[in-house]
This record gives structure tokens, sequence and C-alpha cells, in this order.
């Protein structure tokens, strides 16, 4: 594992354990967090996938609530009761992410087609904004325990428009699991092609069966 730059944005890296990768993950941190909680899933994902490269860069910003941690935007209490106000911050952080994975691109030699974004809880949720947008071309979206935050700012999807993976846990306790089925129904209805999946013991997490799904969204990539 190294740490790698990529425009504004740092954070672990872990390269194709077997060389050159011909495929790549980059995964957003949940709220408090940094990219190192997620970079401990290389050997899991490696394992499976030996040609894939992860990429789990830190947010920009420190997390208001836990100092030794991260986010990608602020969770006040004006988020809770008016979600939509925090679109503005959530286009910032949108921007920070899209020049990363360009960079991120250039640095590793692999075409946007062959790369994944997804995200953890709030990383779920700035990864659930980018791919309802149109904002930045990739082989997939995977959202865990994310939401989608601002529905009236979906735009409708193209031919372009890569698949997108939902997966959340029944017993969530932080992010509520209704928030899939309502992001599921907003992007379908906007003609985005949706995969959810349901973890019926799972709480805000991430286990072995979600791994799967993540190993199994990567190895549709074109």
């Amino acid at each position: 594992m190294t740490d790698l730059q990529c425009a504004g944005l740092q954070g672990p890296f872990c390269d194709a354990p077997q060389g050159e990768a011909d495929c790549a993950l980059i995964l957003l941190h949940g709220w408090g967090a940094d990219g190192h909680d997620l970079a401990s899933l290389a050997p899991y994902l490696q394992a499976s996938l030996p040609q894939l490269a992860l990429y789990t860069p830190h947010a920009p910003d420190i997390c208001s609530a836990n100092p030794m941690g991260r986010q990608w935007f602020e969770l006040s209490e004006r988020f809770f009761s008016d979600p939509a106000a925090s679109e503005a911050d959530m286009d910032i952080a949108a921007g920070h992410i899209s020049e990363a994975v360009m960079a991120f691109s250039e640095a590793v030699s692999l075409p946007q087609t062959r790369i994944m974004l997804g995200g953890f809880s709030q990383g779920g949720m700035m990864t659930l904004h980018l791919a309802s947008q149109g904002r930045l071309p990739m082989a997939g979206y995977i959202s865990i325990a994310g939401a989608l935050v601002v529905p009236d700012a979906v735009q409708d999807a193209t031919s372009h428009s890569a698949p997108i993976t939902l997966i959340h846990g029944a017993q969530d306790e932080v992010v509520p699991f209704q928030a899939m089925a309502r992001a599921e129904d907003r992007l379908s209805a906007a003609g985005y092609q949706v995969a959810s999946h349901t973890r019926p013991e799972m709480g805000h997490a991430i286990d072995a069966e979600t791994l799967s799904h993540i190993i199994a969204a990567v190895t549709t990539m074109p």
C-alpha cells in the first residue's frame, strides 16, 4: 500500500497484486473516517480480483465532530431537516472527486470506463450525487449504506450512463434502510440501470456478502 495524490485528494493506493492493473475501484469513506478505513478491504477484494487497483482518498475537510477524521460535506442539524441545503457543499466535494478521478485515470493508465466509483455511508451519498447528475463517466457506481440526498437534482440518464449498484443493511441504525428503495425508485424513473441488494441482518456496516456484491459489480465492467 502506498499513498497517492490525485489532484486535490490524497489517500491509500493498493496496486494490483499481480502486476499491472486492468481495472480499478475508487471508494469514498464515510463521515468521520478516512481513506484507511476502506483501504483495509483491499486484501479481500483483490483475492477475487487480482488485477484490481484500489484507491481510497481522504475527504478534503476535517470532520466537524471528529477532528481525527474527514468529511465530504457537513452533517449539521439542518442536513437532517432539509437535506437539499447540503447540495452546494456536495457540489464542491463532487468537483474535488471528479478532478481526482481524472488524475487517477492518468496515474494508473486506465480509461475511466475501466474504473468504478463507490462509497460507504456519506461516501455512498457522494457516489449517488455524482452518478445521478452525469458529471463523471465511469464503468459503474456502487453505493453502500448511502442515500440519494437531493432527488430533485437527478438528471435523466443518457445512453452513456453507467449502471448503479445499491447495497444496504435492513438493520441500519444510521442511514435508514428505506433510503435504498427511495434511491432505486427515483433513479429508475430517470432511466438509470439500478440493481439493489438487501442485507437482512446487517446494520451500518460492510460484511462478506457486501464484498461479494462489490466483486460481482466490478466483474461486469465491459
